[in-house]
């Protein structure tokens, strides 16, 4: 990797960002795209608000199970690092326990919580009620995920990435195919209608744990840490230790994934239509934004790598040419996506009702995207330069004390009019995103912050 005062070229740039989004594009933007459109095609108003409420829950349960394999990587990767192959088999055995034990709980509660869950998220109670069975069914891969998660992280720990991409694209094509397959039917299966991607969910997340613990127990390169692999290694220390690392990791990963399920609650209020129109453009727009969210991990490994190098300048240099190429390319795709609205929105909308009250307000919000990118970069930034901590109490604060009792208000205010209602709910998640943004960039720029800032003039 070039290592100047300059940063990355912007070919450089392209290189290392362009893997990242394709990986994006498969496995967050992808997916639910993809049941939405399959969705929309039963006509069913009530099964697509019912999909699009679950699916922001489970995002934010995903986003849970991602943090404690995060946390044993570092250590995986120490032990690993030093040899020391007893340890990483024992710190990886009391991972997998300690995620199935988590998987195991939120199953537990999402089985005889599902009902409640739609209640309190305030849907109608049609809706609740064909929804939550989906929620159940879903719940199971989650618990797979849970464990997956760990297995394919213990392979990256130990500076395995091919395989982990290799099975995740692979459970990704499963899906697709299943999925496609589950909700209208073909030939003698029968058509599952809603209930098709939660069935395809969980054998997407079945096979790709099956496979990933049979590359774990035949392959060569792992026959180091199976020895280790055995019961007699639990520790309630270590999985304590695990969780206490991984609650800063919760909280940030957490905080903008419940901040979508609290933006669907302050929707409800206004009804199926409003509750579908939300989903096509939260999708759409997720979709918009993947270039930033790709781009924002490659800043997070640059920026680690030149502050390793003691390299402050091209650390900020690289932050500002990420900043401008993401600027371009998220602006073109939401231009693209507003010219093109009446098309997106067609593939995707239950009815035309839904298409009616979409598609101006998917052109007026997408403006305020742009806080969105912003805030990912600098976001992405910070931790390559070691401040986590940073990223995770400004996102809980700023979600805690300025977006959830702005949007509060906004939903419970006397405005009749829906449109507008729903348009100054929506944008109040964006200029919370701003707010992030601010902070993160003033932090940035300080001289405690990521010292990363102190830079000659020119480069600024």
């Amino acid at each position: 990797m070039k290592q100047s005062h300059n940063g990355e070229s912007f070919f450089e740039l392209i290189g290392y960002w362009l893997p990242e989004l394709i990986i994006l594009c498969i496995t967050v933007a992808l997916p639910p795209l993809f049941d939405a459109y399959l969705i929309a095609s039963l006509h069913s108003t009530l099964s697509y608000g019912a999909l699009g409420m679950a699916t922001n829950f489970l995002h934010t349960l995903v986003k849970l199970s991602e943090a404690i394999p995060i946390a044993a990587i570092a250590v995986i990767g120490r032990h690993n690092g030093a040899k020391n192959h007893a340890a990483s088999g024992a710190h990886f055995i009391n991972t997998l326990v300690l995620a199935i034990l988590l998987g195991l709980l939120q199953l537990i509660i999402i089985y005889y919580a599902a009902p409640t869950i739609y209640a309190w998220l305030g849907v109608p109670p049609a809706m609740a009620i064909i929804g939550a069975p989906f929620l159940r069914l879903r719940s199971v891969s989650v618990l797979f995920a849970f464990m997956l998660l760990t297995v394919l992280g213990f392979m990256r720990a130990i500076k395995n990435t091919k395989t982990p991409m290799l099975i995740t694209v692979f459970g990704s094509g499963i899906y697709l195919a299943t999925s496609s397959i589950l909700v209208s039917g073909y030939g003698t299966i029968p058509a599952y209608g809603l209930y098709g991607p939660a069935i395809a969910a969980l054998l997407e997340y079945g096979i790709m744990l099956c496979l990933s613990l049979w590359l774990l127990a035949t392959q060569k390169e792992y026959q180091p840490y199976r020895t280790h692999l055995t019961l007699k290694n639990l520790s309630i220390t270590d999985m304590y230790t695990t969780v206490r690392m991984s609650i800063p990791i919760i909280i940030d990963k957490s905080s903008l994934a419940f901040a979508y399920v609290w933006l669907a609650k302050m929707l409800a209020s206004l009804g199926p239509v409003a509750i579908a129109s939300f989903d096509i453009i939260k999708n759409l727009e997720r979709s918009a934004i993947m270039p930033a969210a790709a781009f924002a991990q490659v800043a997070t490994m640059l920026i680690s790598n030149h502050l390793g190098a003691q390299d402050r300048t091209a650390a900020y240099a690289t932050t500002l040419s990420i900043l401008r190429i993401t600027s371009i390319i998220a602006t073109t795709t939401i231009s693209i996506l507003c010219i093109f609205a009446p098309f997106f929105i067609s593939l995707l909308s239950p009815d035309a009702a839904v298409s009616i009250f979409a598609l101006p307000l998917l052109r007026i919000v997408s403006c305020l995207v742009i806080f969105d990118f912003i805030q990912l970069i600098l976001a992405g930034a910070l931790r390559g330069a070691g401040n986590v901590k940073t990223v995770m109490w400004t996102r809980f604060l700023s979600c805690g004390l300025f977006f959830l009792p702005i949007s509060y208000i906004l939903s419970h205010s006397s405005i009749e009019n829906s449109s507008l209602k729903f348009c100054l709910i929506y944008s109040a998640f964006y200029i919370n995103t701003a707010v992030m943004g601010l902070i993160f960039w003033f932090r940035l720029r300080s001289s405690d912050g990521t010292n990363v800032s102190q830079t000659s003039k020119e480069n600024v």
